[in-house]
């Protein structure tokens, strides 16, 4: 796979994130949108720790790797420190990735009031605000410019 193509993939996807978010939704105000904000989101994040790894495979420096999104949170870590990338987006990214699968394992979804809400069989509720979004956004953003200086 080449790393460029997944870069611009994951610039893609964030910057369809941004814009449902910061465009749509204010005209919209529907709470569902946030789901697939939250989508692209991942998406994104998992195209752009894809990419530096298979930068570093094409500069020889490691051999295949799992594409699963948690053994390549494992192999992203000494590459964060390599190309002086704080170590702050690994809290970041794994939190990403557990409310993104709460969610797509998520039995029961529904909106109350701005926020979009999603229960497991046990009933333990997680929303999705347009605020909550926001932050995260923001810190993806940061993150995916990171990797982009990276691979060129």
């Amino acid at each position: 796979m080449d790393p460029i193509i997944l870069k611009n993939k994951a610039i893609s996807d964030i910057k369809i994130a941004d814009h449902i978010l910061v465009m749509t939704y204010p005209i919209v105000q529907d709470p569902k949108l946030l789901k697939i904000v939250l989508q692209k989101l991942h998406s994104a994040i998992k195209n752009s720790m894809m990419s530096l790894l298979y930068y570093e495979k094409k500069q020889k420096r490691i051999s295949s790797f799992n594409e699963s999104y948690m053994s390549m949170l494992t192999y992203i870590k000494k590459h964060l420190i390599k190309y002086n990338i704080s170590p702050n987006y690994l809290i970041f990214l794994s939190e990403l990735n557990d409310l993104f699968e709460y969610q797509k394992k998520s039995d029961i979804e529904f909106i109350r009031k701005d926020k979009f809400v999603f229960t497991n069989k046990d009933y333990k509720l997680k929303t999705l605000t347009k605020e909550d979004m926001k932050t995260l956004l923001i810190k993806g953003k940061l993150f995916i410019k990171e990797i982009t200086d990276v691979v060129r």
